[in-house]
């Protein structure tokens, strides 16, 4: 049968030839997987050209080189084979290689040019994994710096594809309708009260009635697969019930992809593995969750934690068009047509909620600093925030160093195929007391995530099963992994040694050594800062010191899923620097005081104290005081009237005169800037009583330059000159920020205007005085006030105050600070 992608191959290729890069746009069933590399390889790569080809999955690998070493006539390690983290088959005739993220990742920090490889390909980019963006992010610096003549195709089902085109250069975009058979959907929400395994079952039961192919029913992960199988009985001997997830064995995975032996319709229970790349043949239906399980890393504990959430519309689409590959079919959502037009359009990129330590490590051995991240080709840029907890993680494992650049110890980790915690644990515990085969163990069980259905949380009873329990696939499994592992470290097989689990984690996730709160209570604080607890009825309940590796949950609800006890004398011994001695200075609001201990500490768990009454170094205390002070607020700095009159004339200056720079005093500015002006003063201090030995209007002053002290008095002057031989004091502390001169009108007869500050610029308000001192006028314009409503002012004056002089010419009297006396200028 012809596959749809096959009448754009030739322009497809025409694109790749003449641009380098190019984008596919392909739905589902398009044939884009497998028929492409094919096609390339023939007619673009020459005789001896290869083709790396990334696949987001290990299941989706292993089945594109089987589907293409088919197509070719050829079998699986021929001209077409796949590598993997755990299974390899490519030989010296290979030449179009399937490979898994990491994969890619690794060939490519081993020879950035690709020597021998044509074109690289980028399949299913829009499910947009961490290793995915840094793959294609480093393959197009490769690109530009080392080989201009590679080709990236990078492929994609509901990728937005003008975006992916502008990373590229302006990529061209080639787009394959493909075949789509017309597919019924229905909505079937799961009633409140209901389990989703027997909404599943229910489902599964009317699409059998319905449609006459396999159903394929998309559920979130495993522990799903297994209850919804554990269910299946119902369906009799005449359907066969298959799972479907990643750590399947492939023999085992071989089988959901092949027609049954017996002749049977078959039920495929799978996670989101058979979205996209990988083909489940015989599929006329489908049964939708609605639910994928993704994780999430919080920067604010330094944790990563699995989440079940509803997929995106664009999720919900690649599943339903399995169901219309082959002919007419029918898509069963549970969940209801309102709940479907909230979901979001596409899922969250990995790169932006992941924990980013692995990439920031592969990045520091690409050569790439902090700095220089941006200039990468991403479609989202690394969040900040988990970039700078990743460096966090990375300096304390040695793996990086602080101006970014990766150490001896973190190239060691990334020949390790493991997250650098993990990759740390397995090596140091090797160096340090030859227990790096019982870490490559634990790591082996912590990927996996669920040896046993209800296990307890002691990693030391895991590993009692994995040697001594009943045999299954999942424990081969792990086992084999641990020796993959060990091999990759260089390290000999040996016996487990559980008595070490807890020293082991603790070196992979020394951020997680929990502290008890009290003894038998479950509680307890870890060396990030925060909380977690164990499950009520834990075996783990009477240890005083746990290294945890798996906590979920958020803030006071984080529960502790897996651990190992662990001794501070085994941290001691084989990490010392993790326990070390600090001042601790705290403010005590109560007292408006400091108080000081000498603490020791794990990470953040404070282990024992004592005080420190003189011993702390005096930056320390003075920084801590003035925090104190800034968290009591200006009002601790009991400014008397004349210091507070200062601070308005500078705030004056500062506002009428900003080209002279003057400081700002006001309450904020002063609490910013308490280090430059405040602390010649106060350092030593520990009680805001103590500020009253200061003398506040010289450490304001001290601020000053000495031009600005000049222009001070010039310009804002405390007091300005009357014609009655008085010095008024001015207000400067007024509302429209104008000062203010409040004077008696006999003392200012003969002053022809009003006086100005700040070199002229702003005229006083003149608040001028009856002989009581009540406000008769207020002016900014002298001159004329003595034209105009002086005579008024006259008029009603010389009634109240008769005693008084009240001159017809205020310009030719004499002022006079007695305001009775009638004093007359005298003639020339």
């Amino acid at each position: 049968m012809r596959l749809p992608v096959e009448e754009v191959l030739p322009q497809l290729a025409e694109a790749l030839k003449q641009s380098g890069n190019t984008v596919l746009c392909a739905p589902p069933g398009a044939g884009k997987t497998t028929a492409v590399p094919g096609y390339l390889l023939k007619n673009l790569c020459g005789a001896k050209g290869k083709i790396i080809m990334l696949e987001p999955r290990r299941i989706a690998a292993r089945s594109s080189a089987k589907r293409i070493a088919s197509l070719l006539h050829d079998k699986v390690g021929g001209i077409a084979g796949y590598r993997t983290r755990s299974d390899t088959k490519i030989s010296s005739e290979t030449r179009i290689e399937i490979v898994t993220e990491g994969i890619l990742t690794r060939m490519v920090q081993e020879d950035p040019s690709l020597d021998g490889y044509s074109i690289v390909i980028f399949d299913e980019f829009h499910e947009r994994s961490l290793q995915g963006d840094l793959a294609l992010a480093l393959t197009c610096d490769a690109k530009k710096i080392f080989r201009e003549d590679l080709r990236i195709l990078v492929m994609s089902a509901t990728l937005d594809s003008e975006r992916i085109s502008r990373l590229l250069d302006n990529a061209p975009v080639v787009k394959s309708e493909g075949k789509m058979f017309p597919v019924e959907t229905v909505y079937r929400p799961v009633p409140t009260g209901i389990y989703l395994e027997n909404a599943v079952i229910s489902a599964v039961k009317e699409a059998l009635e319905q449609s006459p192919g396999d159903v394929l029913v998309f559920l979130p992960g495993e522990a799903e697969i297994r209850r919804c199988v554990e269910k299946s009985t119902c369906f009799g001997d005449s359907i066969a019930v298959l799972p479907l997830y990643g750590n399947l064995p492939p023999e085992q995975q071989d089988e959901v992809l092949a027609p049954d032996s017996e002749g049977r319709r078959k039920v495929i229970f799978s996670t989101p593995v058979a979205e996209t790349s990988l083909t489940v043949p015989g599929v006329t239906s489908v049964v939708d969750s609605g639910y994928v399980r993704v994780p999430k890393f919080s920067p604010r504990n330094g944790m990563s934690r699995l989440e079940t959430e509803r997929i995106s519309l664009a999720s919900a689409d690649q599943r339903r068009g399995r169901a219309g590959r082959l002919a007419p079919g029918l898509c069963i959502r549970l969940w209801s047509p309102g709940e479907h037009a909230s979901l979001k359009p596409f899922a969250v990129p990995g790169i932006m909620e992941s924990d980013l330590a692995p990439l920031r490590l592969e990045l520091a051995r690409w050569g790439t600093k902090r700095e220089e991240l941006p200039a990468l080709r991403w479609l989202d840029t690394p969040p900040a925030s988990k970039l700078d907890q990743a460096e966090e993680l990375l300096l304390g494992l040695n793996a990086m160093d602080e101006k970014g650049n990766i150490t001896p110890h973190g190239n060691e980790l990334l020949k390790i195929p493991l997250h650098p915690r993990l990759a740390h644990a397995v090596t140091e515990s090797e160096k340090l007391f030859h227990g790096g085969f019982t870490a490559c163990r634990i790591a082996a069980l912590l990927e996996e995530r669920e040896l046993i259905p209800g296990q307890g949380s002691d990693m030391r009873e895991l590993l009692t099963l994995l040697d001594r329990g009943p045999a299954s696939a999942r424990a081969a499994r792990i086992r084999e992994s641990a020796a993959q592992t060990a091999r990759s470290a260089r390290i000999a097989a040996g016996k487990t040694d559980i008595s070490k689990a807890g020293m082991i984690l603790a070196l992979a996730y020394p951020d997680r050594i929990g502290m008890t709160r009290s003894r038998h209570s479950g509680e307890y604080i870890l060396s990030n800062g925060t909380g977690a607890r164990l499950r009520k009825g834990d075996t783990l309940l009477s240890c005083d010191f746990l290294a945890c590796a798996a906590v979920e949950g958020e803030g006071s609800r984080q529960v502790i899923f897996t651990a190992a006890p662990v001794t501070l004398e085994e941290i001691e011994r084989y990490t010392p620097g993790r326990i070390h001695e600090t001042f601790h200075i705290a403010w005590n609001s109560g007292e408006k005081a400091l108080s000081a201990e000498r603490r020791t500490m794990l990470g953040k768990i404070v282990l024992s104290s004592r005080p420190a009454p003189g011993d702390v170094p005096v930056e320390e205390l003075d920084k801590a005081f003035l925090d104190g002070l800034r968290s009591e607020g200006a009002s601790v700095f009991a400014f008397e009237k004349s210091e507070n009159a200062l601070r308005s004339r500078i705030a004056f200056l500062r506002k009428n005169m900003p080209e002279e720079e003057f400081p700002d005093l006001s309450d904020e500015g002063l609490l910013n800037s308490m280090d430059t002006w405040l602390l010649p003063f106060s350092s030593g201090m520990t009680r805001v009583s103590q500020l009253k030995k200061i003398d506040m209007k010289q450490a304001l002053l001290a601020t000053l330059t000495h031009r600005q002290r000049t222009l001070l008095d010039t310009e804002a002057p405390e007091r300005v000159p009357v014609p009655s031989g008085s010095m008024v004091r001015l207000e400067y502390d007024t509302a429209d920020g104008i000062p203010l001169l409040p004077v008696k009108l006999q003392e200012i007869f003969g002053m022809m205007d009003t006086p100005r500050l700040a070199s002229g610029r702003v005229p006083v308000v003149m608040e001028i005085l009856s002989p009581a001192m009540r406000p008769i006028q207020v002016t900014r314009d002298l001159k004329g006030f003595w034209s105009g409503s002086y005579f008024l002012v006259r008029k009603d004056m010389r009634g109240r105050y008769p005693k008084h002089h009240w001159p017809e010419d205020p310009l030719q009297a004499v002022a006079s600070r007695n305001s009775c006396r009638k004093i007359v200028k005298p003639e020339n």
